[in-house]
Order: structure tokens, then sequence, then C-alpha cells
């Protein structure tokens, strides 16, 4: 995925990109007091979110989910296997995220959450139930609804794990996204 698309992006950073990368600044939950990026966190490269890639690169993988694989005119996914990867794989089930929330009913999609009707959610209404989501503690976002063809990539170094820290401006914003694609 990463060649044919032409991501710059890799899972861990070598310490060679890492003046390229933004600082987080705010404390994470890798370890006491360490930062998300910390030499650790990315020499460790955990799977679930110690993805390194630019916004044009986060963009380019969700363009090729969008148009169901395909890239380029050429097919790097089969749609089956895009529609396996934002479709509910484990759920509902009644769970939280850990410092953001908890609901009865959670549906985890492959790499992504699946909004589903749960509310309050990071993704705000304006996304369909079947959009598919991943944010990370640093204040990053990307979602994608297939439904609507619309895809965002929000890329930040300070988040706020409180539960009601990043949803409100990120709900704001996927609705304002929203509302600009419907009327142009």
């Amino acid at each position: 995925m990463l060649a044919p698309l032409e991501m710059d992006a890799s899972l861990g950073l070598a310490e060679a990109d890492a003046p390229r990368a933004a600082r987080v600044w705010q404390s994470g939950r890798y370890g006491e007091g360490e930062l998300f990026n910390s030499e650790r966190f990315r020499r460790d490269a955990p799977p679930q979110g110690g993805g390194f890639a630019s916004a044009r690169a986060y963009g380019a993988f969700l363009s090729c989910l969008l148009a169901g694989g395909d890239a380029g005119g050429r097919a790097l996914l089969a749609e089956e296997t895009v529609d396996e990867m934002l479709a509910p794989q484990f759920g509902p089930l009644p769970g939280g995220v850990g410092g953001v929330g908890e609901w009865p009913d959670i549906c985890w999609g492959l790499g992504f959450d699946v909004r589903g009707h749960r509310e309050p959610h990071w993704s705000g209404t304006a996304l369909s139930e079947r959009a598919a989501s991943h944010f990370g503690a640093s204040g990053t976002l990307a979602w994608l609804d297939r439904e609507r063809g619309l895809g965002l990539v929000v890329l930040a170094n300070r988040g706020d794990v409180r539960p009601a820290g990043w949803r409100e401006p990120w709900a704001e914003l996927g609705a304002a996204v929203t509302a600009a694609a419907a009327a142009a």
C-alpha cells in the first residue's frame, strides 16, 4: 500500500526521520509522563497508534478506501476487502475508549471505529452510521464516509484526553466539512 500510493508513511519512525515529526506537547498514556512520540514509542511502533505519515499520505490512503480499493486506475485492494475493513467486525459491544467515553454499543471494523448510532461521537451527527474513523491521543483524527464520498485527515500535536476535550471540536469540524461538501 505504501509504495503504490506513494505514501510517506511508516510503522515506527526511523531516527533519520525524527526531525520531520511534530513533537507531541501533551503527555500520553504510553508511559508514566512519557510523550506519545517519545524515542521508545517511535522505536516500539505499537500497531494501534505507532504509524507516522504526512497528511497527504494519510489522505491518499483514505482516498483509496473511498474508491473501493482503487488508486490511480488500478486496484490495490479488492472492494470486498475494503467493505470488510470498514464494516463492524466486533460489536455492537458495551465498552469504551479509555479516557474518552463509555457507550452501551460500540462497533469496530478492522483498524477503524465504526460510528454506528452512538451519541455523543467525535465524528458528530453529520456522518452516516457506516462512517469509519480513527483518532489519536495527540489530537489527530481521520474519518471516511463512503455513503457521502468524504474523508478528512487532521494532524495535530496537542490533544486533550478528557472526554469532552476533542469530541466537540471534531464533531463541529465534521459538520462543517459535510455542509461545505453538500453546498458545493
